[in-house]
């Protein structure tokens, strides 16, 4: 068979399921790199080039089934987006207008996926333990009553409605594939930055520790935004130490709490200067420095101004402290967490499939078990 020919036949049997995509999709996936095909929960994945505000808009409504309202929150997830995602602007050749956003690392070895760019032993640890009960709390549980992040006023979106539900039922045992599947539902926008609300838990009580937010607002940086990125970058030990040693030392360098790992892999944040193969960051930033680097990425761009209007929402503000979830450590100082903050740091580290090299991806940033960088762009050679 000719090339050409080859061409048409897949050009005929993807129209099909282009034609009747739906929510949450149900056919085989169409792969234009010629990949095998396999049902991955949505009717297909082809390269399109102008869904960048189709994207943008099912992450705002997703954002905004997630946090109900609440601007700390909504502030935090938007400004995420922007650095993990530009804003929906990413692609990658597995990208679709109906709903799914994979944007795969570009690394061998890699397994950041998706929206939130989550690597998947991060994957496997929030969907055991602890946080598979707060998830299912949070899409109403397995009794399938509709509540939750499933009920039509919580989520009017019903794209991110249907993809809530479905991995609800996984969850719950109730359909497959299993929920440690991270390609099949990370390529889900909904179900992507729910599991990153659910990894971030702990960003709130270090934002509204008096030591971290004192330090943070005397820079002029926002301690709600920068909290929640750290811990999502770094995880909820390595975000913990970073905030704790800039509240105590903040012209400290960043090499006094991150391996080499972590700055060579997140340039963007932790370095001065591009580092070469081989090498280390020849001029890494204070701890400050970096503080400043998160914030104005997160705050600088379009996707929180943008983002906060589709919600109908005001202007960005500085200095917003989330009243839900973790309650804060009463004290002066971050060295002793509080105990529900402990609680959660060791249920995020169960199984072994964390550890302090960092659980999330941002920029170029470093996975489990120092495997090599997880991208949007292309790592600094």
């Amino acid at each position: 068979m000719t090339l050409k020919r080859l061409l048409i036949l897949v050009a005929i049997l993807c129209l099909p399921l282009m034609a009747h995509a739906n929510p949450i999709g149900a056919g085989q996936a169409c792969y234009k790199d010629g990949a095998s095909n396999r049902n991955f929960g949505t009717d297909f994945f082809v390269h399109v080039s102008n869904c960048a505000e189709t994207n943008r808009q099912n992450m705002y409504s997703a954002i905004g089934s997630l946090t109900q309202g609440n601007p700390a929150q909504t502030q935090a997830m938007l400004g995420m987006l922007q650095v993990e995602n530009s804003c929906g602007g990413a692609q990658s050749n597995r990208a679709s207008c109906n709903g799914t956003y994979t944007v795969a690392a570009t690394c061998s070895g890699c397994t950041a996926f998706g929206a939130a760019q989550i690597i998947r032993p991060t994957w496997n640890g929030l969907v055991s333990g602890e946080s598979k009960q707060y998830l299912i709390s949070q899409l109403g549980g397995c009794g399938g009553t509709g509540a939750g992040l499933t009920n039509p006023q919580t989520t009017p979106n019903g794209t991110i409605r249907g993809q809530y539900e479905i991995f609800r039922q996984s969850l719950c045992g109730q359909r497959s594939p299993a929920p440690t599947d991270q390609r099949y539902y990370g390529s889900l926008v909904g179900v992507s930055l729910l599991m990153a609300k659910a990894h971030n838990r702990p960003a709130d009580a270090l934002a509204r520790n008096a030591s971290i937010s004192g330090a943070l607002t005397s820079a002029g940086l926002d301690a709600n935004g920068v909290s929640y990125y750290a811990t999502h970058n770094l995880g909820a030990g390595g975000g913990r130490s970073f905030l704790t040693a800039l509240a105590n030392n903040p012209n400290a360098s960043v090499t006094t709490v991150l391996s080499s790992n972590i700055i060579k892999y997140n340039p963007g944040l932790y370095c001065g200067s591009r580092i070469r193969s081989g090498q280390t960051c020849p001029n890494p930033l204070t701890l400050q420095q970096a503080a400043q680097r998160m914030h104005n990425t997160l705050y600088s761009s379009s996707c929180m101004t943008n983002g906060l209007a589709a919600l109908g929402m005001g202007a960005p503000q500085m200095g917003l402290v989330n009243s839900d979830g973790i309650v804060a450590d009463a004290s002066n100082s971050v060295v002793a967490m509080s105990g529900e903050l402990a609680a959660l740091e060791q249920a995020q580290n169960q199984g072994g499939a964390v550890s302090e090299e960092g659980q999330v991806s941002g920029y170029c940033s470093t996975s489990v078990n120092a495997e090599k960088p997880d991208s949007l762009e292309s790592c600094p050679e």
